[in-house]
């Protein structure tokens, strides 16, 4: 082996060894980075988080001192609901449906239409056959629903 193979060869060395360096710094750095902007989001989230809380604790308060409304149905006036509370699919309007997680407007109001269409709900797993109300959304709710 010459000198000039024996300088290539270190420096060849040397080149690996310093790109792996290299790219170890830099994805240490982009690591480092990334956590940062995370806990800021997530401590902007946590902040968001309670202030939604603060306020809708705030309306039950209120609701109850205004109306002097029994604290569970303070809970059912600012749109929380209790474990208990159950929503009857064949009576309820949409409003009361909207409460059903996944159930927005639209969903809320094909219940209805299907409710018109083939008259009362028999059991709550033909909830189903409601179009855009999947298996997700009845296991979701199921032990809210009602007939």
């Amino acid at each position: 082996m010459t000198t000039d193979h024996l300088l290539y060869l270190c420096f060849w060395c040397f080149r690996s060894i310093f790109s792996v360096i290299t790219f170890s710094f830099t994805s240490s750095v982009f690591a480092q980075q990334f956590d940062q902007q995370y806990l800021i989001w997530k401590q902007q989230q946590n902040a968001h988080d309670l202030r939604l809380e603060s306020t809708l604790t705030h309306q039950s308060a209120e609701a109850v001192i205004s109306k002097k409304l029994e604290p569970k149905q303070a809970l059912a006036t600012t749109g929380l609901s209790t474990a208990s509370e159950r929503v009857n699919i064949n009576q309820a309007n949409v409003q009361q449906l909207q409460k059903l997680k996944g159930v927005g407007e639209k969903k809320a109001l094909a219940i209805i239409e299907y409710r018109q269409q083939y008259g009362s709900f028999k059991h709550i797993e033909q909830l189903k056959q409601v179009k855009g109300i999947g298996e997700s959304i009845f296991l979701k709710n199921q032990t809210q629903l009602a007939l």
